[in-house]
């Protein structure tokens, strides 16, 4: 399987929904992904120990 990072940030719990939506239908095409919210990671660490592409939404 092919790995991701998948960060998100919320304030009513939407993005979190969303991000673990993302997770689950990504198994299906043969990825797994690492899911953190930004408030609650050590970003240097995180993003350090990934390769990373970012991408954002409204």
């Amino acid at each position: 399987m092919r790995r991701f990072l998948l960060l998100y940030a919320t304030q009513r719990g939407q993005a979190k929904a969303i991000a673990e939506e993302i997770c689950e239908k990504a198994v299906a095409h043969g990825f797994s992904a690492d899911l953190h919210c930004i408030s609650e990671s050590d970003k240097v660490s995180v993003i350090q120990s990934t390769r990373t592409s970012v991408t954002g939404g409204r």
